[in-house]
């Protein structure tokens, strides 16, 4: 739990939407201050989990939610999905690429707080969406496998090699910054 992950953007979801309690989990230099900034809401810090444990936490979870500024390739998303999960996260790294908007989830700009909270509320107040964007996750997670991933990435490399830009990838803008 680091400042990158913007952990402190789930405050007005916990203050915001009646019924939620959010369990944060993992452990980190950003945990005195959350702790801090979310003492007396209806937040369990779980701590550091892996395994049989972590599993069970996704299990427990409704929606998952991710904030985060950076992200590379949305492993953890791709994780709640495969529990059954919708999830609410910044469309960072590889998220957009996990996260199918409006099937298997929502997505808001890194910093967009309003976004992110209207996400969830979406979630809690609709209980057939949500169930109906955890089956999709579901079924989206089963075919990331890395024999597929793996194929889609030969799959590019060869329309590269062809001297073909493949259809999916998009032109990236680079903007350099040399300094004060």
């Amino acid at each position: 739990v680091a400042n990158e992950k913007r952990i402190n953007h789930l405050h007005p979801v916990v203050t915001g939407i009646p019924g939620v309690h959010l369990s944060i989990v993992g452990n980190g230099p950003a945990m005195p201050a959350l702790q801090k900034l979310f003492a007396g809401t209806p937040t369990t810090f779980v701590g550091y989990l892996r395994g049989e444990d972590l599993s069970a936490a996704y299990a427990s979870a409704d929606i998952f939610v991710f904030p985060s500024a950076i992200e590379t390739f949305g492993l953890v998303v791709t994780e709640a999905m495969a529990s059954g999960l919708p999830v609410v996260a910044s469309r960072v790294g590889g998220v957009p690429d996990v996260v199918i908007e409006g099937e298997s989830g929502f997505t808001f700009e890194p910093g967009d707080v309003d976004s992110l909270v209207e996400g969830v509320r979406r979630l809690v107040e609709d209980p057939a969406l949500r169930e109906r964007m955890g089956r999709k996750g579901r079924e989206l997670a089963e075919k990331l496998t890395w024999p597929a991933m793996m194929d889609e990435l030969l799959d590019y490399y060869s329309e590269i090699a062809a001297g073909r830009t493949p259809e999916s990838v998009k032109p990236i803008s680079v903007v350099g910054y040399g300094g004060s």
